[in-house]
């Protein structure tokens, strides 16, 4: 960590530099760019299955260059994890989803869903207005929170 870890070739991959302005705190875990070029990166600071204590969502505008840290909700002391995946509606570019790792506390993992590009986030496990996790086609996962 610390040091680039996102690459990019513009010539079929015959050489490769770092990405300009990507996060260096943190491993790309995944990414997804939207019909409309920007591209939305997960981020955490150990590779899964190990322990996250740290992370963050990020996306380029990669017609621009500009990154903007977009992450729904911050890891902080004693609430320690990070991001495994986001996902974007490929006819809806501003329509993202982006999913936690190691969420021990509170009501465990959760997957937040945004329809502006990352400007707001909402939760879809937790909160007043939460989803139920349907768990009738696979009742063995009853005892267990979202999990990855």
């Amino acid at each position: 960590m610390n040091r680039p870890n996102l690459y990019v070739s513009t010539d079929a991959g015959t050489t490769w530099k770092p990405v300009p302005g990507a996060p260096t705190q943190y491993r790309p875990t995944r990414s997804a760019l939207a019909s409309d070029g920007t591209l939305y990166i997960a981020y955490g600071n150990a590779p899964g299955p190990s322990r996250m204590t740290s992370g963050a969502v990020w996306k380029l505008d990669t017609h621009t260059g500009a990154w903007t840290d977009i992450t729904p909700e911050r890891p902080s002391p004693g609430k320690e994890f990070g991001y495994a995946a986001v996902a974007v509606d490929p006819h809806h570019p501003g329509a993202v989803l982006a999913t936690t790792y190691d969420h021990y506390f509170g009501s465990g993992e959760n997957i937040f869903r945004s329809t502006d590009a990352g400007k707001t986030w909402k939760p879809l496990f937790s909160g007043p207005h939460a989803g139920v996790f349907d768990d009738s086609l696979a009742p063995y996962v009853n005892p267990t929170p979202i999990h990855w």
